[in-house]
């Protein structure tokens, strides 16, 4: 059956159940903190789709991190990248004919992509927020770090504020090191 690797075993349930379209807006990006919060809790949300007798279909769509394009030619397709997703969850809504979204994107250029998509497809839809990055604290700097603290480290590194610890080879650096600077 075509359908059976999807879990879908019974055709009478490809006739009955309604199709729950379930797009993640995740790519395995190292560094990127949130990539696997978004897969997992479309898998979470695809199961529980399936106890309340639905047809769930787990999906992804691009996006943009902000936190790697910033400060490079990256930062050019962060904004358009709302039209991308949007286009991507209102083909694959209509190609499929689901009867709704359900969308997790997770940074600040997902999330407008996702409600323009619903916009477009008017169909019941769901968004569920993926959540930012964590912030964490820096032993050495003695108090918390977010993303903030990565973009005011890279302002000071242009700025010459900041030491270009790959060169300095006089002690061992780790990442609570190279935020002593930003202080």
């Amino acid at each position: 059956m075509l359908y059976a690797p999807a879990g879908v075993l019974l055709t009478i349930n490809m006739k009955t159940l309604p199709y729950v379209g379930i797009a993640s807006v995740w790519w395995e990006l190292e560094g990127n903190g949130w990539k696997y919060v978004l897969l997992d809790l479309g898998k979470t949300i695809k199961k529980e789709c399936g106890k309340l007798d639905m047809l769930a279909w787990q999906y992804n769509t691009v996006g943009v991190s902000d936190a790697v394009t910033m400060g490079n030619e990256g930062m050019r397709f962060s904004l358009p990248s709302r039209d991308l997703i949007a286009d991507s969850l209102e083909t694959v809504t209509f190609a499929q004919h689901h009867d709704a979204c359900i969308a997790i994107p997770g940074c600040d250029k997902n999330m407008p992509g996702v409600t323009m998509a619903f916009t477009r497809h008017n169909r019941p839809s769901l968004m569920v927020y993926g959540g930012t990055i964590q912030a964490g604290y820096s032993q050495s700097l003695q108090r918390p770090i977010n993303i903030t603290t990565c973009y005011e480290m890279h302002g000071a590194y242009l700025y010459g504020k900041l030491q270009d610890y790959a060169k300095d080879k006089s002690r061992e650096w780790d990442d609570d090191a190279v935020l002593y600077d930003v202080v």
